[in-house]
């Protein structure tokens, strides 16, 4: 493996166990088996080390939702698939259940905000699933979707998975459906 991925992999694993405060540089260096200098050269800082855990966390959440809702043939299980494997993974996810719960403060800025990590990707990776099913939606659109589902990434409930994800399917897809182009109907 290469050296950036061990240190990724390290940092992974200690920030999903301890959280962010409690990591330094010089542990995620002992745990890659690197010096903390290359630690920096790489990163700049422990800032720069989160953020790059987070955006390679966040592409493959993102990869595994859109796979969820890419598996199915009509676009309504497609949207099904997309939040029953984001609330899945919303609490299943190691390093979004440990930022949850030791370090709050950073979590909702990164997952949630317009400039943060999450919402500039999620926007456009849901336009694109929906439109391999011909259906054009606004990025305003999308985005109400993805913070509709960021909101229980960030606090998950305690309501049955199954259930909750046929409920927002129904909101969700009668949402995108009324204010889709009308170049495409849907049935």
């Amino acid at each position: 493996m290469d050296t950036l991925g061990s240190i990724l992999d390290a940092a992974t694993e200690l920030l999903s166990t301890y959280g962010v405060k409690r990591v330094t540089l010089q542990d995620v260096a002992d745990e890659a088996g690197v010096s903390r200098q290359t630690v920096y050269r790489h990163f700049g800082d422990r800032d720069g080390l989160l953020v790059a855990v987070v955006e390679r966390q966040r592409d493959r959440f993102l990869a595994d939702v859109v796979a969820a809702g890419d598996a199915c043939a009509d676009v309504r299980a497609s949207i099904r698939g997309l939040i029953a494997e984001t609330l899945r993974l919303a609490t299943a996810h190691p390093v979004l259940s440990r930022l949850r719960s030791s370090d709050p403060e950073l979590f909702l800025p990164l997952l949630a905000s317009s400039s943060g990590i999450v919402r500039p990707v999620a926007v456009p990776a849901l336009v694109d699933v929906l439109a391999r099913h011909d259906i054009a939606v606004t990025a305003d659109s999308a985005d109400a979707v993805v913070r509709l589902l960021l909101s229980y990434v960030v606090d998950p409930t305690d309501e049955d998975p199954a259930d909750l994800a046929e409920a927002l399917t129904a909101l969700v897809y009668d949402g995108l459906v009324s204010s889709a182009s009308p170049l495409r109907k849907v049935s």
